[in-house]
């Protein structure tokens, strides 16, 4: 079965698939702007562990599994974004959300996530990601 998408409005009102998406995007919508194509490059430093750690858990898991990763916790993220893999580079942003692990098979990370731009090019931009990830130890 392939992916579907529903058009709605400018008198359109039927189920396309991603060609006829494309197709209706361009036709009505795309001459409207030009492309911009904009790469970000960052690091986010979170550490759940640390003296000061950047997520605490907010609401514990109801259950009777202790383990430090039980699903259904939820915590709280206050992240710093910063130029370069070393977390004393240049500070560029927040990274401030939620996470929950969601994940009863495997372990995996529903979050939602604003990353709050302070400094350069970005300064006072920010970008919200909803999704999963998952989690690797």
């Amino acid at each position: 079965m392939s992916p579907s998408l529903a058009i709605k409005g400018n008198n359109v009102d039927h189920e396309s698939n991603p060609e006829i998406v494309e197709k209706w995007f361009h036709d009505h919508i795309q001459h409207h702007a030009k492309p911009k194509l904009t790469k970000l490059h960052f690091f986010v430093h979170d550490n759940v562990t640390a003296d000061n750690p950047t997520s605490v858990l907010i609401a514990p898991a109801n259950t009777d599994n202790f383990a430090s990763i039980a699903f259904g916790s939820t915590y709280a993220m206050d992240a710093p974004i910063t130029v370069d893999s070393d977390p004393s580079s240049k500070l560029i942003g927040r990274a401030q959300g939620t996470f929950t692990f969601a994940g009863q098979a495997e372990p995996v990370s529903s979050m939602v996530i604003n990353l709050v731009f302070t400094e350069g090019d970005f300064k006072g931009s920010s970008l919200s990601i909803l999704g999963n990830k998952p989690n690797i130890s």
